[in-house]
């Protein structure tokens, strides 16, 4: 029965370890951002397919690195208690001020590449949200326009003259 127990980590076990994950973690932020970076090319280019499948692979890519947080978790409480420090209080700094200078100079790289991906990711997931809204907005102003909810401009009426009225066709007159 005791076989089954996990053997306890030496403290460099587990700062490989950290370091392990927060490689992978990069990783996958890295790809998460490239498929935000797709999704957002999709929506300039009007490609709903492209859209689809894109946003189902950030999808995918989001379940991975949270998987890979909780893993990541996992080993920074088990630190905390090999150093006898609450895991809530626990800082990059902290580790690094714990570990060998190149270890340390990697995990502190690490987590500024996560950082910056994931403010990267940020900003074009905002972008993609304003174009997504913008172009809703401008479907439904059209949609409106076309089913008379809207003023119209000039239409063309019942005798094939241009009107102003209501009851004519719904072929706008644009003006160039």
């Amino acid at each position: 029965m005791d076989a089954d127990l996990p053997l306890p980590l030496s403290k460099s076990q587990v700062e490989q370890q950290l370091l392990h994950i927060l490689q992978t973690e990069a990783e996958a932020c890295a790809s998460l951002l490239a498929w935000a970076q797709e999704s957002q090319r999709a929506l300039l280019t009007m490609q709903p397919d492209q859209i689809t499948y894109t946003s189902q692979q950030q999808l995918k890519a989001l379940a991975a690195l949270h998987r890979i947080e909780l893993n990541r978790k996992a080993l920074l409480i088990a630190w905390a208690d090999l150093y006898g420090m609450a895991f809530p209080s626990v800082t990059v700094m902290d580790v690094a001020g714990r570990m060998s200078p190149a270890d340390a100079d990697q995990l502190v790289h690490l987590t500024r590449s996560i950082a910056q991906r994931l403010e990267e990711l940020t900003l074009i997931n905002q972008c993609n949200r304003l174009l997504v809204r913008l172009e809703l907005e401008l479907r439904r102003a059209l949609w409106h326009r076309l089913a008379g909810n809207e003023p119209l401009g000039t239409l063309y009426g019942p005798t094939g003259q241009f009107s102003t009225q209501p009851g004519g066709g719904h072929l706008l007159e644009r003006q160039v």
